[in-house]
């Protein structure tokens, strides 16, 4: 009776238990899983993932993050972040030496940071061909850089007036000084003067002058900075280079010019205040004169004998700006000593570089005159412009620069002498400049007959 009694008792409970299984089952059935819960996953835990913890991660480790940046290496992380690697793409016999330098290569994480591999070889450089370049760079990683290139600016000078020829001269980046004639087509190459080149300024350009069978080579001092040190020989058998003008200190590059048998020195002397110096130097003649002190450039300059009764003394540079070259005149005769000043701007569009010249023809002897007239040279955005100026520069005078050649990109300040074909009337202008490529090249010719340029190549 009493099993009975307690039966009938537990029915309420029982049924209650029923109808709550029965709505899970039902539930479970609605969401297509096998399980007891209701995140609607297949396994039997609380989140709605299909592995067996209880993060909701996708993973079966028990963290909740879902990256592990490949701090070791697996299947997928084929390297780590912090992993060091050798040089790629190396050079062995050469790397260190000039540009030359092998690669890296760094760990690339993928986008959901589980995944790396080794990124591109970056920043190895090889052995090249050498190319002359301002920022001396050595290319071909030998361990000297421009080699074979000419720097700084040529001079080129009439060796003999009674011919018609050149002869050029140009400062190595082996800190040599090369010398070559040109007498018609060019032959044989370049010769060492044995002139030491370490004793020159960095920045110094090469001036020159032909008296008397002579040649005289004026350049700056490294030491001390600003000296002008001259040079005298014949062909290529050259005195070492020695002080000149021992108390004075330059701030560019004088210039020497040939003048009644001896030199005439320009210059733009610190020790002067930037005032334009005057000085000829020959056996029975020593002066000096001074003249607004506008030109801020290295300068050139032409003496001029063009008669008994006259001769002037041309100076041209340019000024800080770059637009305006600046040509003094020293008129002496005609009644009248004195300055003059014409200024020529640049070629339409274009601004001036380096530094002019000027150049005229010698006479072969004292006591003739000079023929032609002046000529001046400058280069203006690398191109090289010549400019008729007659026997001195006057100011009622419209000048017009005109294109000297095309195909050659100047990278030096030009220098230029006139040369008069024996025999004839036939006179040439000839123009000498290193280009970018650290070649010498070198201009002749005339108005009349046109211009021609030849690639005299590197030493």
């Amino acid at each position: 009776m009493k099993t009975a009694a307690l039966f009938f008792a537990m029915v309420p409970v029982l049924s209650g238990w029923l109808a709550a299984c029965s709505a899970i089952v039902g539930q479970d059935m609605r969401e297509g899983d096998a399980d007891t819960d209701s995140d609607g996953d297949a396994d039997s835990d609380s989140d709605a993932d299909s592995d067996a913890d209880t993060d909701s991660d996708g993973d079966s480790d028990t963290d909740s993050d879902i990256v592990n940046n490949c701090t070791v290496k697996s299947a997928t992380c084929l390297c780590t972040l912090d992993e060091p690697r050798p040089p790629c793409d190396a050079h062995p016999e050469v790397d260190g030496t000039g540009i030359c330098t092998a690669g890296e290569q760094v760990c690339e994480l993928s986008e959901d940071g589980n995944a790396s591999d080794w990124g591109d070889c970056e920043g190895a450089m090889g052995p090249d061909v050498e190319v002359c370049d301002p920022d001396n760079l050595d290319e071909d990683c030998n361990g000297v850089a421009n080699e074979g290139c000419f720097i700084g600016a040529p001079c080129i000078v009439n060796p003999d007036p009674a011919r018609h020829g050149v002869a050029l001269f140009v400062r190595g980046s082996n800190d040599t000084i090369y010398r070559r004639e040109v007498f018609g087509v060019p032959t044989g190459g370049w010769t060492n003067t044995d002139l030491d080149g370490s004793v020159l300024h960095s920045t110094t350009e090469l001036d020159c002058a032909a008296v008397n069978g002579m040649t005289h080579l004026l350049v700056k001092a490294n030491n001390p900075s600003g000296a002008a040190l001259m040079a005298i020989g014949t062909d290529d058998t050259f005195d070492a280079f020695e002080r000149v003008y021992t108390d004075t200190v330059f701030s560019s590059l004088p210039s020497i010019a040939p003048h009644n048998g001896g030199l005439s020195t320009y210059s733009m002397s610190e020790l002067h205040g930037g005032s334009l110096t005057f000085s000829t130097v020959s056996e029975s003649t020593s002066e000096e004169t001074t003249a607004e002190g506008d030109i801020t450039s290295a300068l050139d300059h032409v003496f001029v004998e063009a008669s008994s009764t006259s001769n002037y003394h041309v100076v041209g540079g340019f000024n800080a700006g770059g637009d305006a070259l600046i040509l003094r005149t020293l008129a002496m005769g005609y009644g009248g000593n004195g300055w003059s000043a014409v200024v020529l701007p640049p070629p339409s569009g274009t601004t001036y570089a380096y530094s002019p010249t000027l150049c005229a023809l010698t006479p072969p002897a004292l006591g003739e005159f000079n023929e032609d007239g002046i000529h001046a040279v400058a280069v203006a955005d690398g191109a090289l412009w010549y400019v008729e100026l007659g026997s001195y520069p006057q100011t009622d005078v419209d000048y017009t620069w005109l294109p000297l050649i095309d195909g050659v990109e100047a990278a030096s300040a030009p220098d230029c002498v006139k040369t008069k074909i024996v025999s004839t009337t036939v006179i040439y202008l000839n123009v000498v400049v290193i280009n970018t490529d650290g070649e010498t090249v070198l201009i002749s010719g005339n108005a009349a007959d046109g211009f021609s340029a030849t690639n005299l190549g590197r030493y």
